[in-house]
């Protein structure tokens, strides 16, 4: 045999030698500690909600684990396959994997990924671990919210996102929404209250999938808000973005009497005045519904309004009894 054919079964030897270690190394050594790779997954998933983390792992015959042994005081754990490499039973099953919401059981050893993902549920953390492929998983690209926008009376504003499927399993019922957030103050507490929103549904999106939507809607007054944008969906996760919204221009008020509702005036023995309640509709502040009824007041009485009493949608018109009585 020559030097030539001596290289050649040598280049030929580490081939073999570099294909049996990557494929079947993790057969010999001891098993990996899946129970520790699972808690690491967790917690990071419990630091990112809505997100999956994942890990690639060379899994051993006969390793189990059981969901109750992972749960906290902050957050409750099951099981799902993510590929038909696994059996959502554990008996009779001939996949390597088998995963019930209780018990992971490993069938024979192979290399798999693992990953968490957690959501919000009831004042703790609902943590489904997965077993197989990477499991569906959406993420928002490619955004454009204008930092400031105009508007003249009511305008339109359409933001665009792209929805991205990260995942190696697909993505059912996702629902893509955007919420505009204005802070109002009720009793001496600010709220932050929601003042418009948008939503579009997407049947599915496949593995590495992604899809532009846009969403649109109306904004009729100044000031200063955030914008809330939102993917979810059941089998997916969830991402969600926030940009701060200037508006600026001319806004219109839609404050206007509402004359379906007319109650009779009490006399309010405390001031001895009466008082009748009037009511408004598309009113954000009390002097716009005030405003509204100065402008219509018949002229010849003299009309007062308790504004410290009064709140959005409503105002008071206050007059002196005769002879005791409201009329």
């Amino acid at each position: 045999m020559n030097v030539f054919n001596l290289l050649i079964a040598a280049i030929i030897a580490i081939a073999l030698l570099a294909t049996f270690f990557s494929d079947y190394t993790s057969l010999f050594f001891p098993p990996t500690d899946l129970s520790k790779h699972t808690q690491t997954l967790l917690l990071e998933a419990q630091g990112d909600l809505g997100q999956a983390k994942s890990i690639t792992l060379s899994l051993k015959s006969g390793q189990t684990l059981y969901a109750r042994n992972l749960d906290e005081p902050t957050r409750t754990v099951k099981f799902s396959c993510s590929t038909e490499s696994c059996c959502p039973a554990l008996e009779g099953c001939n996949q390597p994997l088998s995963a019930t919401p209780e018990r992971l059981k490993i069938n024979d050893s192979i290399k798999s990924t693992v990953s968490a993902r957690c959501v919000p549920l009831s004042g703790i953390h609902a943590c489904t671990v997965y077993v197989g492929k990477e499991p569906a998983q959406l993420e928002l690209t490619q955004t454009n919210v204008p930092p400031t926008f105009q508007i003249e009376g009511i305008t339109p504003l359409t933001i665009q996102t792209t929805v991205h499927n990260r995942g190696e399993n697909k993505a059912d019922s996702i629902l893509v929404q955007a919420e505009l957030f204005e802070n109002q103050v009720f009793g001496g507490v600010e709220k932050k209250v929601s003042i418009a929103e948008s939503k579009k549904e997407l049947p599915e999106l496949g593995a590495g999938e992604s899809q532009v939507v846009e969403l649109t809607f109306s904004i009729q007054g100044v000031g200063t808000y955030e914008l809330v944008l939102r993917a979810s969906s059941p089998n997916a996760g969830f991402e969600e973005e926030k940009y701060p919204l200037t508006v600026m221009g001319k806004e219109t008020s839609l404050c206007a009497p509402d004359y379906s509702k007319n109650e009779p005036p009490f006399l309010d023995g405390l001031d001895n005045v009466c008082r009748k309640k009037m009511y408004c509709t598309g009113c954000t502040f009390t002097f716009e519904c005030r405003e509204t009824w100065e402008t219509i007041a018949p002229s010849g009485i003299d009309y007062g309004y308790d504004t410290e009493r009064g709140e959005p949608g409503f105002t008071y018109q206050t007059w002196p009894p005769k002879n005791g009585q409201c009329t």
